[in-house]
């Protein structure tokens, strides 16, 4: 065994866990880098970035993946048993007691979807506890209906709408012929009067275990900053994005 070399065993529910992951990522980002334990990056769209911990299940481990909805598969192939990672400066490897998987490392210079450090994600989102708007635990039974709805209503957005100091968060079909009211009366810090933004609904419909704890901060002028917070099994995903506050007419 090289010095480079590190191998990882990941029990079934740990293994499982870790495909959830990926899962989420798969059609929204090309490729996923994993530096250090941790996913840190923009979806193709540049709407989102993803944050996830994943050192509870994978330790420190740098692992780069181009093409992830191709090799997602192959890693659903080992879905229930237990997996062992071995990763060197040249390639990584899965495998379990029946197979292997051997894959070449590619460039990281020629990732779609580049790791970002810690202090660029909090250049681009600059979080200040005197701009929280609004901060409210979204419950799973909600999340679970909106995904329900926004693909029965065919939309890629949520609305908060802003009634001075109270917000509700809604789903409306493009022809507006069918709206559904998710979340009413939400306190907020501080008040805005008649206004909507429109959320990118990714937060909402991804796969998770837990609640969402979803904020919203003040931004530029009639910008604001939207962060999501939650978990599948001992894995911290948040997902940060920005949307526009468009004032209503008396």
């Amino acid at each position: 065994m090289s010095d480079s070399e590190r191998s990882i065993s990941l029990d079934s529910q740990k293994f499982n866990q870790l495909t959830q992951c990926f899962a989420i990522l798969k059609d929204l980002c090309n490729d996923v880098d994993i530096r250090d334990g941790f996913i840190r990056q923009r979806s193709n769209d540049r709407a989102v970035i993803f944050e996830m911990d994943l050192t509870p299940l994978i330790s420190d481990v740098s692992i780069p993946i181009t093409n992830l909805k191709q090799k997602f598969d192959l890693f659903k192939m080992y879905s229930d048993e237990a997996v062992t990672f071995t990763i060197t400066d040249n390639k990584f490897s899965i495998a379990d007691n029946f197979s292997g998987l051997n894959f070449e490392k590619p460039s990281l210079e020629y990732m779609d979807n580049k790791f970002l450090a810690t202090e660029e994600l909090n250049s681009i989102f600059e979080l200040f506890d005197e701009d929280l708007v609004m901060k409210i635990d979204i419950s799973k039974t909600i999340s679970d209906r909106l995904r329900i709805i926004a693909q029965s209503f065919n939309i890629n957005s949520v609305q908060v709408g802003f009634s001075g100091e109270t917000a509700s968060i809604s789903a409306t079909t493009q022809a507006k012929d069918q709206h559904a009211k998710l979340v009413d009366n939400i306190t907020l810090n501080s008040p805005i009067e008649r206004a909507v933004t429109n959320l990118i609904i990714t937060p909402f419909v991804v796969e998770h275990d837990s609640n969402i704890d979803f904020s919203l901060y003040n931004d530029q002028e009639n910008q604001l900053i939207n962060k999501s917070v939650m978990t599948i099994g001992d894995v911290n995903i948040t997902i940060f994005g920005r949307s526009s506050i468009v004032r209503q007419g008396d």
